[in-house]
């Protein structure tokens, strides 16, 4: 199943990095997707975000997260909700202090500047993942709803499984 499940990732992966041709890669968990991407794509940034998920894994599969960690060692930036999060992240995976960023729990303005925006480019997003409101997709969608309305163009392709594996692009 682990070989059917890495195979189906690579095959997607790769090919969305074809076809998209992302300036970066933002990976949510620290886990073998994430390592799947460095390996596929070395050479594009990749950022990590940690749920916590990552740590758990590590600990119920220690094989997995040996074999990973050479990969996982290479992102560009890891983002982890607080310190304790970040210490642990460190012990279980050799991170480099330096490459793991604090975000807290929220939104801070100060990383959002309206006048860094190109507001007539059309930018590409891509969510995979699982196709669920648990997921974060009603967030999502109401994002880019007002940010459609302030004049910024995208194109978003949504690829999952959830009610129905499904695929669809607006």
């Amino acid at each position: 199943m682990l070989k059917q499940w890495t195979d189906a990732f690579t095959s997607q992966i790769t090919k969305a990095v074809a076809e998209f041709k992302p300036d970066i890669i933002i990976s949510h968990h620290i886990w073998l997707l994430s390592a799947i991407a460095r390996q596929i794509a070395p050479d594009i940034p990749l950022y990590l975000i940690n749920h916590g998920t990552a740590l758990r894994q590590a600990k119920f599969c220690p094989q997995i997260a040996t074999e990973i960690m050479p990969d996982l060692q290479n992102a560009d930036l890891v983002f982890a909700l607080n310190e304790t999060q970040k210490d642990n992240i460190i012990k279980e995976f050799h991170l480099d202090p330096e490459k793991i960023k604090i975000t807290g729990n929220g939104y801070n303005e100060a990383f959002f500047y309206s006048e860094k925006r190109q507001p007539d480019k059309v930018k590409k997003l891509v969510y995979a993942g699982k196709i669920s409101f648990a997921k974060g997709l009603r967030e999502l969608l109401a994002t880019l709803e007002y940010t459609y309305m302030s004049g910024s163009r995208f194109e978003l392709t949504i690829c999952g499984s959830g009610a129905g594996d499904r695929c669809f692009a607006y």
